[in-house]
């Protein structure tokens, strides 16, 4: 695996750049929704502190997810793509039954979600093509091998004593 393969990809970059932006969006536009159903109040407060607390744990999920394709974690990817099929057939098929319905009680927040599957869809593609996926595998295969001779973790003493190279040669004598 040649040093170039661990550096992270342009693509990968920009693909996190997209979901970085598509999550900022989203936790805008719920607190702007949040703060419209309170100041009208169409929602009691603790309904209110109900739907504030499971957006804060999608979006901290939804960061951790960011985080992890970050650092090639492929499973993540995956797993991402497949949430975001599943949103996209949800958005595309509420359009089609009832178009008018999404523009129709608040045409900014129609617009804004019409980005947000932009953004995330163009990240997706970004994290599929070639560079990228050849990146998953190289940080893939760089945690499963040993580590290199130079990183070698300390080892363990019967009694559980940390010894490190210095002691480990002495013990060899």
């Amino acid at each position: 695996m040649s040093p170039q393969q661990l550096v992270r990809p342009t693509r990968v970059k920009t693909a996190l750049i997209l979901l970085a932006v598509s999550l900022a969006v989203s936790v805008l536009t719920q607190a702007w929704k949040l703060s419209d159903a309170a100041q009208s109040g169409q929602m009691a407060i603790p309904e209110l502190a109900s739907k504030a607390c499971i957006t804060l744990s999608v979006t901290l999920i939804t960061a951790l997810f960011i985080r992890m394709i970050g650092q090639g974690r492929n499973w993540v990817r995956v797993l991402f793509l497949i949430l975001f099929l599943l949103s996209f057939v949800s958005f595309v098929s509420s359009l089609i039954s009832s178009p008018m319905q999404a523009f129709s009680v608040n045409p900014a927040a129609g617009l804004v979600n019409i980005a947000q599957m932009l953004l995330q869809g163009a990240a997706v593609v970004f994290l599929f093509q070639r560079s990228s996926s050849e990146w998953f595998l190289a940080m893939k295969a760089k945690r499963a091998r040993p580590q290199e001779a130079g990183d070698k973790a300390p080892e363990r003493e019967g009694d559980g004593k940390i010894i490190g190279p210095v002691e480990q040669r002495e013990a060899d004598l």
